[in-house]
């Protein structure tokens, strides 16, 4: 069962129907609880692995790739990941945006995430027609 109910996914399937570019979320989790016995998964690792895998499959344009926190260790240091469950978000060239999520993005922040998503493909912002016509008469920045 996913974590997201399917009302939810057509709607989110039809906001991410604008990206133009891809994107990929860089997921952080502790997967090595086989590897390394004495490890516990971090609380909502396998929930927040889900959720980002459950927004990849509503879209070809998103990419999950998952590092296990313990074992990736070169991951984890290339983005400067301090806990987790955390989430890097990387551009269609694979450049780090600088944005980060730690945690399960739920509530509001499930939100800030969609438009981070959106922001990084390329996806035109949320505003009705005539609020860009107004923003692109503006004389200055």
């Amino acid at each position: 069962m996913g974590l997201l109910p399917d009302k939810e996914k057509g709607i989110l399937r039809k906001e991410l129907e604008t990206l133009k570019e891809e994107v990929t979320l860089v997921a952080f989790s502790q997967t090595s609880l086989i590897t390394v016995p004495s490890a516990v998964e971090c609380a909502y690792c396998r929930e927040t692995r889900q959720l980002y895998e459950e927004v990849a499959e509503l879209s070809d344009k998103i990419k999950v790739e998952v590092h296990d926190f313990l074992l990736d260790r070169e991951q984890v240091e290339k983005y400067k990941i301090a806990r987790i469950p955390a989430m890097v978000l990387l551009d269609k060239d694979k450049k780090d945006l600088g944005v980060r999520f730690y945690g399960i993005p739920a509530g509001y922040e499930f939100a800030s995430l969609v438009e981070q998503i959106r922001a990084a493909a390329g996806a035109p912002p949320p505003l009705q027609p005539a609020t860009v016509e107004a923003l692109l008469a503006l004389p200055k920045p």
